[in-house]
């Protein structure tokens, strides 16, 4: 931007954001916490994992719960002209598809893990994998189930539990040809 540039280089924000609408970003290095201090900030019904720019036709996922503790966060993105960004409502449920007894849309419980909700859903059917099983977040980001690993479940998230035939069997084989590349790779 020049000080001869009269055109405005603007962004529209939509949904919980308390004064929706175009803002003229004021200069390049405009970042998405700026612009939404600006708007008055989020409403009581925004969802903070359920926002997302789209740039260019293309739909980018956003770490809003991340910028909002920080403006110096490392998720706190540039904006450029034509960004339109969109902060979706709470919804208070979660879905789980997949090989669980009862797939469907259940009430969100801030606190409960996700095999709580497998669990809600009647547990994993016979043809389950155990390993295949994953918490997609409103946002688009996304987080494996394991035996060792139950992932926070947010408002609006979805758990897909996968078939046995559809997920790739672990290989001790596999494993250590890898671990042994990389050791190599090491040393070298």
């Amino acid at each position: 931007f020049s000080k001869n540039d009269i055109s405005h280089h603007t962004v529209t924000m939509n949904g919980e954001i308390n004064y929706p609408g175009e803002y003229v970003l004021p200069d390049r290095e405009s970042k998405l916490f700026d612009i939404i201090e600006r708007a008055g900030g989020l409403t009581e019904y925004a969802n903070d994992v359920a926002s997302y720019l789209v740039r260019d036709g293309e739909r980018i996922s956003l770490r809003l719960d991340k910028i909002q503790k920080s403006k110096r966060s490392k998720y706190n993105i540039s904006l450029i002209d034509g960004d339109i960004i969109t902060f979706d409502r709470k919804t208070a449920i979660v879905k789980i598809t997949g090989e669980v007894a009862t797939p469907g849309v259940y009430q969100f419980v801030k606190g409960l893990s996700s095999k709580d909700y497998i669990d809600l859903a009647g547990g994993f059917s016979k043809d389950a994998s155990r390993q295949g099983a994953t918490v997609v977040y409103p946002n688009g980001f996304s987080s494996k189930i394991g035996m060792f690993r139950d992932p926070k479940v947010m408002d609006g998230s979805e758990i897909i539990v996968l078939k046995k035939q559809e997920v790739k069997p672990f290989s001790f084989t596999e494993y250590v040809s890898s671990l042994t590349a990389v050791y190599a790779d090491l040393i070298q």
